[in-house]
């Protein structure tokens, strides 16, 4: 602390002593310091302050600074006073009788050098500073402040710190990296067994041949990521007589990122039967595959 502080600091001293009169009641015995010093912390850009005890452990946050803070502190105690300013002579003395001229002396030997002097003694301290005045904290008003912030009240006068402006909205941050696959999930429980149903009457014997067959195919291509359901229609009096998928064997096998939801035989709303592929690819990978189903004309 051996400098004046500025304009900034003064200001910086006042928020100071006006926390320390809000948090005089929760302040610790060594706030400030055994070197009647005072430690706080101010917000970069925004210059709010807050006391801290540096002594407290370290994992205390009332102990240290964040990155987001400067430390700063000042005395409890004024600077010491300049050095006073050195007195007028004296009056000159009166003149003595002159002296009868003694005869000429011969020319001495050069004189050694002296030794060096001693040190003066120590200047008197300063008178002690003066007290710094107690300020008040109250919330600011709108028209002095319209964003908001505080006034400061002190013997000398009103003073209102007003909160910055709001920022501009930031750039949208870049794409992050695609995140690692998860760990498959766990194999659900067999479901029970229902109960068999009663044998159906004996149907009248089929009579098919290949014009009464028709097959339907689809060559489809799931993004990774991707989800497909396949389920046309045979039309009306048609039944379905079979159907399915393929695709790369060895890329389904090699990843759990493969998921059959449904492959199976449907009957719609409208009595029309046909087939259902339902799958998900998280396979990292795009995926190939041929879906197809069998109709035949209902005799």
């Amino acid at each position: 602390m051996g400098r004046f502080f500025g304009r900034r600091q003064r200001r910086l001293l006042v928020v100071a002593a006006a926390l320390f009169v809000v948090a005089g009641g929760v302040a610790y015995a060594t706030i400030p310091d055994s070197g009647k010093v005072y430690t706080a912390c101010m917000l970069r850009n925004v210059g709010t302050v807050r006391l801290i005890d540096t002594s407290l452990p370290s994992s205390n946050l009332m102990s240290h600074c964040t990155s987001a803070e400067v430390a700063v502190t000042w005395n409890q105690q004024g600077q010491a006073g300049p050095v006073g300013a050195k007195g007028d002579p004296g009056p000159p003395g009166a003149q003595g009788l002159k002296g009868d001229p003694g005869p000429a002396g011969a020319d001495g030997a050069a004189g050694k050098d002296g030794l060096p002097g001693k040190d003066g003694a120590p200047g008197q301290d300063g008178a002690p500073g003066k007290d710094g005045r107690s300020v008040t904290l109250a919330a600011a008003g709108a028209a002095a402040c319209p964003g908001g912030g505080v006034e400061l009240t002190a013997a000398n006068g009103t003073q209102d710190v007003c909160n910055g402006a709001k920022g501009d909205p930031g750039a949208p941050g870049a794409k992050g990296d695609k995140g690692d696959k998860g760990d498959p999930g766990a194999k659900g429980d067999k479901g029970d067994t229902g109960t068999q149903g009663p044998k159906g009457d004996p149907g009248p014997p089929g009579k098919l041949s290949a014009a009464d067959q028709s097959l339907v195919s689809s060559d489809v291509t799931i993004i990774d990521n991707g989800h497909i359901v396949w389920n046309p229609s045979c039309g009306a009096g048609k039944l379905i007589t079979g159907g399915g998928f393929s695709t790369d064997v060895n890329v389904v096998k090699a990843n759990a990122g493969w998921s059959v939801i449904s492959n199976r035989p449907v009957t719609f709303s409208n009595g029309q039967q046909g087939w259902q592929v339902d799958v998900v690819n998280q396979t990292g990978q795009d995926v190939h595959m041929t879906v197809w189903m069998v109709c035949v004309t209902a005799s």
